[in-house]
């Protein structure tokens, strides 16, 4: 797993075009992180690669799924709603953030079949946590100012938004 402050993940994903062995490839990384790290997502950029796909645990199934340049839509972006978030490239830090309660997304599958659909709740929200990373979009940019300062001090690094 790439920790923070590591630069590439503030690099914004570069864009699927082939559905080949690599982008195979990076699906397996992530695949291997996520059981790993037993966590709920990973990003191309957690484990090093910059194509904008990022795998997840299916809340029912527990299976692996992956979208491949994701497009998320803000149905009702007045219902917002904060909960306790973290992210596996800051191990043991939880903030209160502020996202919409449901998204709408479009993608595509590892073989480049097009796929959307809607996400609430948890699942919504690790969505949204996902398609930032790929923009190149950390947590620590969610945070207030003081949450910030405390971060920068306990970890003896800048944290820039």
């Amino acid at each position: 797993m790439i920790l923070y402050p590591d630069p590439i993940l503030t690099t914004p994903a570069t864009p699927v075009e082939h559905f080949d062995s690599t982008l195979a490839d990076v699906a397996e990384l992530i695949s291997e992180e996520l059981k790993t790290a037993n966590g709920l997502a990973v990003a191309a950029q957690q484990v090093g690669a910059t194509l904008s796909v990022f795998g997840y645990l299916h809340e029912q199934t527990r299976e692996t799924l992956f979208i491949v340049n994701p497009r998320l839509v803000y149905p009702h972006p007045k219902d917002q709603w904060v909960f306790k978030e973290g992210c596996l490239s800051l191990p043991g830090r939880f903030w209160y953030i502020r996202r919409p309660r449901m998204v709408a997304y479009e993608g595509a599958t590892l073989k480049g079949r097009k796929v959307k659909g809607e996400a609430r709740g948890i699942e919504g929200r690790m969505f949204q946590h996902e398609v930032d990373h790929l923009r190149g979009k950390l947590i620590v940019s969610r945070l207030t100012l003081s949450e910030r300062k405390k971060l920068q001090r306990e970890m003896k690094v800048e944290v820039s938004v």
